[in-house]
């Protein structure tokens, strides 16, 4: 049987085949230098060491962790707000329990380290009919939007020049799963085209563990193709045409199901890129560029203790024409008879070791040191700053400034996320008809029943809140409170509720209790906090409740309140 859809995804792994470095190759070797595998395919002596000095997991694991510090939020809203339209709420209500229950902070940390890696990272939107809302505690209404990350060599595009989803002829989705239930969803459909048989081919899958499989009858597995496709339909009681998404899925030689209308407007799937790349979907991931230096940074340090195996010890060097042999290993015993008024250094003797050049250790510390100033991952971003011997400010500072070359990422990040929303905008308006959802007031909840049709003509734009855009607009606005509390024109209450999240630990516990002492009439607290410096006012803030307490009483003793 000639499928069109397989078709296109062989045109798609061409295209992946031709890239330089080929794309499947460099995804499994990104994988393998991030999980340590480093030497792989090497084919060294085996008495060589093979070091690993994973700097890039290193450097990946604290990338992501940076990114993912300005914990994005996602809200809808409406470019006019009715202050009697209560959508927006309803909307941003059940993207929130959407996000909580898909664990979208997990996925979208999981996304980021796909795009380190691979560049490339890819959120699947589902809508699962057999799935209740709510633990179907609510309703007997069914089906719910689910959220699945695919791997980035498992996803295709009809233009691979563009990485805009939604202008693509069509997009895919491959995979691998058991015969069993490929053929059991094809058997569910009114027309059963093809019979399903497990292929074997892995070759496409990412990372060494990708071509491993179960063996045995009922683990057998074959490679299936998910193809997308914009249609436009005319409505047959309103005549109006609009937009559908139509799905097909497929093996190499048979139908599972074939141009399903899915009711959405949007393809489902939001791609999002490390760093994006000219004309070409695929991003550029860091782990590709740090690849050569990391190889030479361990074949530097495998050549450093082969030397240091071969000449740790000196060589024992003696005359065959007067001993027969010697002992073998490290102290070994053994007797010769000298003739008279022979000496025994004309038997045998030490050679002493050549010693290693420092140039070796002098240039692996420096590409290590070029490396990590070149990504921005300086000490304080890595973790390795003495707090007893840097302010936190510096500290905050500097690692904010290692932060910089990450933007491009973290930009990339907020889009994949908008494009998430505008997905689940589309499916929320299109598929959940009217259901049930729950409406908060203060401390008040009640049950409502919606109907999300009316979404349809309501225009919501998506915006990510990510808070300060800049560490340049956090640092201008600690100098000015800095200057204003050192002039007096501003109490420490004040200076604290400004200051920006991060640089104060627990800073509301200490406004609360700030707050609870002056009101409770202790104004000395205030008085007192007032004629510190900032660097005191920190310290201070670092002290136990008791020596706090203590140097307090001690002020008003000093000043007779």
């Amino acid at each position: 049987m000639q499928i069109k859809e397989w078709d296109q995804y062989q045109n798609g792994i061409s295209y992946n085949n031709r890239i330089e470095p080929n794309y499947y190759d460099m995804v499994d070797c990104n994988w393998d230098f991030f999980y340590g595998k480093q030497w792989r395919g090497a084919n060294l002596n085996p008495d060589y060491p093979q070091p690993v000095f994973n700097n890039i997991n290193r450097f990946v694991t604290f990338f992501v962790a940076a990114i993912m510090a300005s914990k994005p939020k996602g809200q809808f809203v409406a470019p006019v707000v009715n202050k009697d339209d209560d959508t927006d709420n309803i909307v941003n209500a059940c993207w929130e329990e959407f996000a909580e229950r898909e664990k979208l902070t997990f996925k979208i940390k999981r996304g980021l380290y796909d795009g380190a890696v691979t560049g490339d990272y890819v959120g699947h939107m589902i809508f699962n009919p057999d799935a209740k809302p709510y633990g179907g505690n609510l309703s007997d209404v069914m089906g719910q939007i689910e959220l699945e990350l695919i791997d980035p060599n498992n996803f295709y595009m009809g233009n691979a020049n563009t990485s805009d989803v939604q202008s693509q002829p069509y997009v895919q989705i491959a995979g691998r799963d058991l015969i069993k239930n490929l053929k059991a969803e094809q058997e569910s459909q009114a027309k059963i085209q093809g019979i399903i048989d497990d292929d074997g081919d892995t070759t496409q899958q990412a990372s060494y563990y990708g071509d491993i499989e179960m063996e045995g009858e009922d683990s057998k597995k074959a490679t299936y193709v998910i193809t997308y496709t914009k249609k436009t339909i005319k409505d047959k009681e309103t005549g109006e045409k609009r937009q559908t998404v139509l799905a097909s899925k497929c093996t190499e030689g048979a139908y599972v199901y074939k141009d399903v209308d899915l009711g959405i407007s949007l393809y489902p799937v939001a791609l999002g890129n490390w760093e994006e790349q000219r004309n070409t979907y695929h991003g550029m991931s860091f782990v590709t560029y740090a690849i050569p230096t990391q190889i030479f940074i361990n074949r530097g340090f495998a050549s450093a203790m082969y030397h240091t195996l071969l000449t740790t010890f000196p060589k024992l060097v003696y005359n065959k024409a007067k001993v027969s042999g010697v002992m073998g290993g490290a102290g070994g015993q053994f007797g010769v008879n000298l003739a008279p008024n022979e000496s025994i250094n004309g038997v045998m003797g030490y050679i002493s070791p050549g010693t290693m050049s420092p140039d070796v250790m002098n240039m692996i510390n420096m590409a290590q040191n070029f490396m990590q100033e070149t990504v921005g991952a300086n000490d304080a971003l890595l973790g390795n700053i003495n707090p007893e011997q840097a302010s936190g400010i510096s500290i905050a500072t500097t690692s904010k400034q290692a932060g910089i070359p990450l933007e491009n990422p973290k930009t990339n990040m907020y889009n994949w996320i908008e494009d998430l929303m505008r997905i689940f905008y589309d499916m929320i308006s299109n598929l959940y008809g009217t259901r049930p959802v729950i409406v908060s007031e203060g401390d008040d909840q009640e049950i409502i029943e919606y109907n999300f049709d009316e979404l349809q003509n309501v225009y919501k734009s998506v915006k990510i809140d990510v808070g300060q855009s800049s560490y340049w607009s956090e640092l201008a606005v600690i100098q000015t409170l800095d200057n204003l509390l050192d002039r007096g024109l501003i109490e420490f209450i004040d200076y604290l509720e400004r200051m920006p999240d991060g640089y104060i630990v627990n800073k509301n516990g200490l406004i609360d209790k700030i707050q609870e002492q002056v009101k409770g009439g202790d104004t000395a607290v205030m008085e007192f906090m007032d004629q510190l410096t900032p660097e005191q006012q920190q310290t201070f803030q670092q002290l136990p409740s008791e020596e706090q307490q203590k140097l307090i009483e001690e002020y008003k003793a000093e000043e007779g309140l």
